[in-house]
């Protein structure tokens, strides 16, 4: 179930995956779809750290030594 609602949510975004949606779904309680909602929320919050290391980790290998300007107006294309 943990895996539909993180598949479903990346499916949809930006739209909302609600509980009540989850609920009706997965066939459980609302509360039940609560819960599991939190529960993925608190799961990204969590690997919101690692996947922003791993993120600059694969930019820095793909792009060595890239800077961007410190002027914010140059044009970058």
């Amino acid at each position: 179930m943990f895996g539909y609602v993180i598949q479903e949510s990346l499916v949809r975004y930006p739209q909302v995956l609600t509980s009540v949606e989850i609920s009706r779904r997965l066939g459980i309680s609302k509360k039940s779809g609560l819960f599991l909602k939190r529960r993925v929320q608190l799961f990204a919050s969590e690997m919101m750290i690692p996947m922003r290391k791993k993120f600059y980790q694969d930019l820095e290998k793909e792009f060595p030594n890239f800077r961007l300007p410190v002027d914010r107006d140059t044009d970058i294309t």
